[in-house]
This record gives C-alpha cells, structure tokens and sequence, in this order.
C-alpha cells in the first residue's frame, strides 16, 4: 500500500465514517452513533496521518513524525526487541502522541497500516478490542523476555512490532476501546 494524499484520506474517511455501526462502539440510536468522533489514522512507514472529526466540526487532517518503520528499525532494533527497546520505543511513541489528548476525544478509530494487517479481525467482526491488542503486546513483550511460551504466538517484524507498540500506546493514552483495521480500499 502507497501512503495516500490527503485528497485519497478524505475520501477514504467519508466512504468510513458513512459506513455501518460497529456493534463494540454502536449506541441504541443511530443518530447517537453518528455523533461519536470519528479518527482515521494512516500509520505510515516514516510518518503517520491523522484524520479527526466530530459531529458537525469541520475535518482536522494533523500529521504525526512518526511511522513504524522509525520505530522498526529504529528504536526496535531486534526480533523480537528487547524489553529496553520496548520501554525506549513507548516512551517516544508517548511524547509524540500525548498532545493530541487536550483535543482529541476518543470514538471510532480506523487504522491503515499494512504491518497491522496480522491482527484484522476475522470475517463478521469489524472492531478489534483494546484488550485483544494489549494480549498481542503482552506476547511480544513476554517474546522480548525471552519467554520459552510466548513463542507459540507469531513472532513479529520489527516493523510490525513497531506498529503493534505505536496501537496499544494510542489506545491507552487517548483512550480508545477498540480499533478498525482498515485496507486502502476499505468501504
């Protein structure tokens, strides 16, 4: 996947945002669920961008210096890294994204990320949950220990591991519950 131009995120957003509720974030009343915040992120291979509106608030489009191949060959530098690199790697990914939590709120995020692509849910689940990404990070991070079980789960890329860390930091920190995982072509 090619990162989109800002033209090809927009598009991709309002195609997302007019798509159906998301039985992890959908309320009783259709109109309710229109008026969650809507975010799409486009977490790239050196840097990331953000899409963000709120009902009847006119599309911020921000752009993050951060990408998971920075974190993949950068903080992340073995497979699977070091519990050092993984502690390295959250606390850049957390200074990077902390500012956005005095405007941002949380609602429906949608992520492209090609590397993500081995936690998209399975076929009739749209949402993925904050506490299936904490258990995939929990593995990576028990892999980074050298854990003789964690190794039964797949070991990932640095570049994937880099994705992985950058999703559970924004989940926790801005305080998201669940994440779509999103294909360039997504309707």
């Amino acid at each position: 996947m090619s990162e989109l131009d800002i033209s090809g995120r927009a598009n991709l957003f309002a195609q997302l945002s007019h798509s159906a509720a998301d039985p992890l974030t959908a309320s009783d009343s259709p109109s309710a669920d229109q008026a969650l915040p809507r975010t799409l992120i486009e977490f790239g291979a050196t840097q990331s961008h953000l899409l963000y509106r709120e009902a009847n608030q006119p599309l911020v489009s921000f752009q993050l210096p951060l990408g998971y191949r920075q974190l993949g060959r950068g903080a992340l530098r073995q497979t699977p890294p070091d519990p050092w690199e993984l502690e390295m790697a959250i606390a850049w990914v957390e200074d990077q994204i902390m500012p956005l939590a005095r405007w941002l709120h949380p609602g429906t995020l949608h992520v492209l990320c090609p590397p993500l692509a081995i936690l998209r849910p399975n076929s009739g689940q749209r949402a993925l949950p904050r506490e299936e990404v904490e258990t995939w990070f929990q593995h990576l991070a028990a892999q980074s220990e050298g854990d003789p079980l964690a190794h039964r789960w797949p070991v990932l890329s640095a570049e994937a591991a880099g994705a992985l860390l950058f999703l559970r930091v924004w989940l926790h920190h801005l305080g998201f519950t669940a994440v779509r995982i999103e294909s360039e072509g997504a309707h």
